[in-house]
């Protein structure tokens, strides 16, 4: 099942787009994962996601963006395709990491680099 997200503004009305435009198809290859133990270091995530294609990048987010600072619990995966994302999100979402469920989502930026999660 593919997203199609339309156009939207920001509240203030500067026009800022925060998806795409009208009739265009999204086809992400990223995943957010989320509520991981702090503990999970990039390299056994993206050993857990490889279970559904082959994952390209992993990042964990940590505080101010240091790779050494302590991890936010959260991260984005990407993976060679649209397919590998979807079955990401279908069949690793609730799936224990260190004893602990993880959230995977859909993943998108806008078109200033920022995440998105739907």
């Amino acid at each position: 099942m593919e997203r199609l997200l339309v156009e939207r503004t920001s509240p203030q009305g500067s026009g800022a787009s925060v998806g795409v435009t009208a009739g265009q198809i999204i086809c992400t290859t990223k995943v957010f994962v989320g509520n991981l133990p702090y503990t999970v270091t990039w390299q056994e995530l993206k050993d857990s996601m490889r279970q559904v294609g082959e994952v390209v990048h992993v990042e964990l987010f940590t505080d101010h963006g240091d790779p050494k600072g302590r991890s936010k619990g959260c991260g984005v995966v990407e993976f060679t395709t649209y397919g590998a994302a979807r079955r990401a999100v279908q069949y690793m979402h609730d799936t224990m990491i260190q004893g602990r469920l993880m959230y995977v989502r859909e993943y998108y930026e806008d078109m200033n680099g920022r995440g998105r999660r739907f």
